[in-house]
């Protein structure tokens, strides 16, 4: 087993960004050093290395790689010590360096920069697992901001969506007695906090009511660009919206759009007027 002074050593070969906590030389937080092409082939659906799709574990797991990715790279103990125990009860995704085990021989510099990104997250697994802050869930201090709450609820309802598909097709986990109960607990403490707080906060993000112009089609039906449902305050910018649809859009489309008035509020959604 490598010694602290070693691991450090390594650490620092990889990356400068290492997060130590320097007066007992406990390790915080984590970089997990990705290029950008790693982090998009980790962290995008269309990735080689997604995992999110496997099955509810990977699912889990992700969540933790993109919520690092959301941090600029850093990952905290607690996080780290999650995806490792739930790769290693995954059965892992193949690579060279498996989570269960520790590698005899580390990687070089250079080796370690074209090692698949699992590997990596792997090799800084095992480099300071002995010396990581675990700081449970409940204990993170933002639970009143709207953005955290958010995250926690989005991947809640993941989490909720293959618990209830494991449940109706009636597949085992396999998980020891009380693992399972453990796990549904922890879940509600985290999720049940950040529902309460988005109930409570939800209509600061109403901008409020407002009468306007939208474009709609046939079915009188407001149509989409990309910045969402083409309504707008002002018949002018609906005109000119329509405009750059003459540009790209077909001739026999076009003929059934028209603009009309409309109201828009959080109570009742679009109305025509």
């Amino acid at each position: 087993m490598l010694t602290a002074e070693e691991a450090n050593e390594i650490l620092e070969s990889y990356s400068s960004k290492i997060g130590l906590h320097h007066s007992n030389e406990q390790i915080r937080t984590v970089f997990i050093p990705f290029t950008a092409v790693e982090w998009c082939h980790t962290c995008m659906r269309e990735g080689e290395e997604y995992i999110g799709g496997c099955c509810g574990t990977a699912s889990n797991i992700q969540s933790e790689v993109n919520e690092a990715f959301r941090e600029g790279g850093y990952i905290d103990g607690e996080s780290l010590r999650v995806v490792a125990e739930l790769m290693i009860s995954h059965g892992g995704v193949g690579g060279s360096y498996p989570f269960e085990k520790e590698p005899e021989v580390y990687p070089s510099v250079e080796e370690f920069k074209n090692l698949r990104p699992w590997d990596k997250i792997s090799i800084l697994w095992h480099l300071t697992k002995d010396r990581l802050i675990f700081q449970p869930p409940r204990q993170k201090k933002n639970h009143d901001d709207l953005e955290y709450a958010a995250r926690v609820l989005e991947n809640g309802f993941r989490f909720l969506d293959m618990h209830y598909m494991f449940k109706t097709f009636k597949v085992s986990t396999a998980a020891p007695a009380g693992q399972s109960e453990a796990g549904m607990s922890v879940f509600l403490a985290r999720f049940l906090p950040a529902l309460k707080l988005l109930n409570e906060r939800i209509h600061e993000l109403n901008p409020g009511d407002f009468e306007g112009f939208a474009i709609i089609d046939e079915s009188k039906e407001a149509v989409s660009n990309g910045h969402g449902l083409c309504v707008y305050k002002t018949r002018k910018d609906a005109e000119k919206t329509l405009d750059v649809m003459g540009e790209y859009d077909s001739k026999d489309r076009l003929s059934n759009l028209q603009i009309v008035p409309v109201r828009v509020s959080a109570t009742e959604g679009l109305c025509l007027i």
